[in-house]
């Protein structure tokens, strides 16, 4: 199984939209993935407890 980086990740031919079941489950997927892979955003969250407005909304 080849691993690939998220850089070459993005730049990888993409399915049409209307060949995906659920595109905005997909959509979601791909966001959490950028954010998990953001290690200021990271640090700023779990280490400096700075979250973002929108999780402060919805809690």
């Amino acid at each position: 199984m080849q691993v690939q980086q998220l850089g070459e990740m993005e730049s990888m031919e993409l399915t049409k939209s209307s060949d995906v079941s659920f595109p905005e489950m997909r959509r979601n997927a791909v966001s959490a993935v950028h954010t998990l892979a953001d290690e200021a955003y990271q640090r700023r969250v779990w280490l400096d407890k700075d979250y973002p407005e929108a999780l402060l909304k919805m809690a």
